[in-house]
């Protein structure tokens, strides 16, 4: 009886010790997985501000400036965690999409003009070969993508400064993520217009699912927290660290 009690209780330790490992590792993961290097660290959101709208004659140079500026002066990469503060994202020099929706925002509200978020639902190429293999093979498909919307002259209207020009430069060079796909490639506009920039990326919105909005980032954490499996989660910041490898070798 008691060599049965001492095998039983062994068992069950076995059952806990698997799951409390990966927990261990995950809250591990997301301490130490991928911590930003900053290469603004000087620089204020509000004085940037200031200095990109300084002599601006009207709104739409205001409006250009200020998204010219983060599309192409903060690179897309990867930083975590997701919602991280705008003055950080200016900080560090880049981010993905919610990030430099984010600073967009935040810069356009300092200017005076009332945003807001759209989240849209797309499909998961709008990240082919900027992800680890391991982590594109169970990326949320969809999963929500983040835009700024702006009002300007009596409507919103639809900024998305995710992919930086020297991105865009090397997809079409190396023929990867949405140069794949000539459509993309022709129906894209880099030129700035006042009217709204249409990102690649928005061009896998899966149709029947509806936008959601939100005045912060929250509506997209909690779409995260109750979508995607906690460990899932946890997993973010190593597949963070490796996703900003692949850009890194991307751009050299």
């Amino acid at each position: 009886m008691k060599g049965k009690t001492t095998g039983n209780i062994k068992k069950v330790r076995k059952i806990i010790a698997g799951p409390a490992a990966i927990i261990a590792v995950c809250i591990f993961l997301t301490v130490c997985g991928a911590e930003a290097r900053q290469t603004n660290a000087g620089q204020n959101l509000t004085a940037t501000t200031g200095t990109l709208i300084a002599d601006a004659a009207t709104n739409e140079e205001k409006l250009e400036r200020l998204f010219l500026y983060v599309r192409d002066e903060i690179a897309f990469n990867w930083a975590y965690p997701q919602d991280i503060p705008p003055e950080d994202v200016l900080k560090n020099g880049f981010g993905v999409c919610m990030q430099k929706a984010n600073l967009l925002s935040a810069m356009a509200r300092q200017a005076g003009f009332q945003t807001r978020f759209r989240f849209i639902l797309v499909r998961k190429q709008a990240l082919e070969d900027f992800l680890p293999a391991y982590a594109y093979e169970r990326w949320s498909d969809p999963f929500p993508h983040t835009v700024v919307e702006i009002y300007h002259q009596g409507t919103w209207r639809s900024f998305d400064p995710s992919f930086d020009t020297g991105l865009y430069n090397i997809c079409l060079e190396k023929k990867i993520n949405f140069a794949r796909y000539p459509e993309i490639v022709q129906a894209y506009r880099e030129t700035f217009s006042p009217d709204g920039m249409k990102g690649t990326q928005e061009f896998w919105h899966v149709a029947d699912r509806p936008f959601f909005y939100g005045e912060t980032l929250k509506p997209l954490m909690d779409w995260e927290e109750q979508n995607v499996f906690f460990l899932k989660r946890w997993m973010k910041p190593i597949i963070f660290r490796h996703a900003r490898a692949i850009m890194d070798d991307l751009r050299k």
